[in-house]
């Protein structure tokens, strides 16, 4: 079987992608620039609103919020160097490997553990 593959196109794409999931820890976390992030403003918050009730249900809301960002970010990075090889086989021609990838990304998604494919580049 052969592909056409834009590798550009494809490399754009990626690139742009782990752009914007770059983008989403930045906003939940802050940056390193000293930009605050919603956990930041949360507490800023709890901290001048001065009530336990407010301070809690916010606590709750992150430490669950925060597993889910964290998963994302896991499953993006994961996904996206897992799609990154599988081009690299396609073009290098080895589509044994490429098909392997694909196996192993589809595992992934059906058990949510992408740290695995994060070790692929």
């Amino acid at each position: 079987m052969g592909w056409d593959v834009d590798v550009a196109g494809v490399s754009r794409v990626l690139q742009d992608t782990a752009t914007h999931g770059d983008d989403l820890v930045c906003a939940w976390q802050g940056s390193d620039g000293g930009t605050q992030g919603v956990v930041q403003v949360a507490q800023l918050v709890v901290t001048y609103s001065q009530s336990a009730l407010i301070g809690k249900a916010l606590q709750e809301f992150f430490e669950v919020r925060e597993k889910t960002v964290s998963v994302m970010a896991e499953r993006l990075q994961g996904s996206l160097t897992g799609v990154g090889e599988a081009v690299k086989a396609i073009v290098f021609g080895d589509e044994t490997m490429a098909a392997q990838i694909g196996q192993q990304m589809d595992a992934a998604a059906g058990s949510g553990n992408f740290l695995g494919l994060a070790g692929l580049g």
